[in-house]
């Protein structure tokens, strides 16, 4: 599998905010989704990489990506911290995780 796209994902408790870049480091979507539409969404990006900041719910979504076929990465928060850029919010998250 050619990993061409990284998809960072902000995990929430109603809504994930979702990042796609592309091989080049290039934003190619910046999105808030609902954890309903979330396979809709992925399914877009098959040769993707899926990282999310580690935490409660990260290990059982990390379980559903590699079900559908994805690989999963999970960043510690403290490494993420160091990479967010402005206030901590679900979008500059899922930018620091990139």
């Amino acid at each position: 599998m050619n990993n061409t796209t990284t998809i960072t994902i902000d995990l929430a408790k109603d809504i994930f905010h979702v990042a796609v870049f592309n091989k080049y480091g290039n934003s190619l979507n910046n999105k808030r989704i609902t954890p309903k539409k979330v396979r809709q969404f992925i399914i877009r990006y098959p040769e993707a990489t899926i990282y999310m900041e580690a935490c409660g719910s990260a290990h059982y979504w990390g379980r559903q990506f590699k079900q559908w076929g994805y690989q999963v990465k999970l960043i510690p928060p403290n490494i993420v911290a160091r990479y967010r850029n402005g206030n901590k919010n679900d979008k500059n998250d899922a930018l620091a995780i990139v």
